[in-house]
């Protein structure tokens, strides 16, 4: 009976054990999306990194005002990069999107970043100065 539960026990950890150790399964694509109150974001600061197979990378989604203060000015455009994961961290592409005058209404955006290999990739987004204006974007990193 004893001899029954250790090998059961010690099935269970080794299956347990195996799962742990699988590697991060990289996709062709994968969603972000973000909020930026002032004036900068980063995905790898914020934990959200993409594992995105080898391909051509494209950068799509849209981007909003959804509030503003007083006295706010502009808005001012919004640089969406991407960025490879890595030792010295890789500036793939970059994007620029003015959001639009009236809240919540969405600017489409679409950039052919070119060719990738594997690897981790994340998002970051910034604007010169903050303007007032709080913005949101939702977008997809695809390869193909």
């Amino acid at each position: 009976f004893c001899m029954k539960k250790f090998f059961v026990r010690s099935t269970l950890a080794v299956v347990a054990l195996l799962i742990m150790a699988m590697p991060v399964a990289l996709a062709n694509s994968s969603s972000y999306s973000f909020t930026m109150d002032h004036r900068y974001v980063n995905g790898k600061d914020n934990g959200v990194t993409h594992g995105l197979s080898a391909g051509s990378l494209t950068n799509s989604g849209s981007l909003w005002a959804y509030d503003k203060a007083a006295g706010a000015v502009g808005p001012y455009s919004v640089t969406i990069a991407v960025v490879q994961d890595g030792i010295i961290d890789k500036t793939i592409c970059t994007t620029s999107v003015t959001p639009s005058k009236t809240l919540n209404v969405k600017k489409s955006y679409s950039k052919s970043c070119g060719s990738v290999p594997t690897g981790v990739y994340y998002i970051e987004a910034w604007k010169t100065n903050d303007d007032g204006w709080d913005v949101k974007a939702q977008g997809t990193l695809t390869t193909r």
